[in-house]
């Protein structure tokens, strides 16, 4: 199979080109799912700013309810973006919210990614309290008296092996999470799992996977502040006074702290700073990824841009 180089900068252009260009395809696929999503997520700050909900049963239930509704909106968004991205047809409707052959790849594909970085953890402490015992003699047993009471039995050999098996474990995992970081784009555009598809792709452009996530990282990151700027001013042209501090979050959504007299408006102002952000980030990432995709992919195996999934269940 022929062998692509990824252009570092033009791949996290295009994911930037994907949000301007299609903004308002992106808007009307993703503003449904994402509102539920702020509103979930701003239920799960509410959640944490009160410890005492965690003695209700009903809460703890409902948190993990939550939680699960959560994925699943997540999940649909993204895929209705990669659509939007590969020029699939439109979906009729105001409201997108389909659950179908494409929503169960990525649980299916997420499940088995989940579930091997599991194993190669579990596999990384075995081994590491195996060579702590070896080296320094300490029984594995010693941690059910604490962590800090088997840290300080450790002799400093030992200390030092399992620092670098914890930096070998992190280069590990960073390198599978690159190689098969394209298999969302392949769901949608192949109709496949796409993990094995994505391993072969990325293989002698993991180092440029690793720089174009970097760059996109950090512009992400300065774009979210300009974007926290320009909700700054437009708050304060609205009379509304602002807290010292801006507080950002990258994981998969902002909190932009303010102080009103009307506890609704408070409300409202932090619900459309997170559908903003949270509708950016999803944006940015699908364009990333599916630029990347497409960077890699040999040009005559383009994806044809039908449906099949949703020709199959007409």
């Amino acid at each position: 199979m022929e062998r692509r180089k990824l252009p570092v900068f033009r791949t996290v252009g295009r994911a930037y080109g994907f949000f301007f260009t299609k903004f308002f395809c992106i808007v009307r696929v993703g503003w449904f799912g994402i509102l539920f999503l702020s509103l979930l997520m701003l239920g799960g700050i509410y959640y944490k700013a009160n410890p005492q909900l965690a003695s209700s049963a009903i809460w703890v239930g409902s948190f993990f309810v939550v939680q699960i509704a959560g994925a699943i909106i997540s999940i649909v968004v993204l895929v209705g973006l990669f659509r939007v991205y590969f020029g699939f047809p439109r979906e009729l409707g105001v409201i997108y919210f389909k659950i179908d052959r494409a929503f169960w790849r990525f649980v299916v594909a997420y499940a088995l990614q989940y579930i091997f970085f599991v194993l190669l953890a579990v596999l990384f402490v075995l081994v590491e309290l195996w060579a702590a015992r070896v080296i320094s003699g300490v029984a594995p047993t010693l941690l059910l008296k604490g962590a800090m009471a088997y840290g300080q039995a450790l002799s400093v050999p030992a200390r030092v092996a399992m620092s670098a098996g914890l930096l070998f474990f992190l280069a590990v995992y960073v390198f599978v999470s690159i190689r098969l970081q394209l298999f969302y784009p392949i769901i949608v555009a192949e109709k496949r799992l796409g993990l094995v598809r994505s391993w072969n792709l990325t293989r002698k452009n993991v180092w440029r996977l690793i720089g174009s996530s970097i760059v996109l990282m950090l512009s992400i990151a300065l774009s979210f502040i300009l974007i926290l700027m320009v909700i700054y001013l437009l708050l304060q042209s609205f009379g509304v006074e602002i807290k010292s501090g801006i507080f950002i979050s990258i994981n998969l959504g902002t909190f932009v702290s303010v102080n009103l007299k009307n506890s609704s408006m408070n409300l409202m102002s932090r619900e459309v700073s997170f559908l903003i952000l949270q509708l950016y980030l999803f944006s940015v990432i699908v364009g990333f990824s599916s630029a990347a995709y497409d960077a890699l992919k040999p040009e005559k195996e383009l994806p044809d841009p039908v449906d099949t999934d949703k020709l199959a269940s007409a």
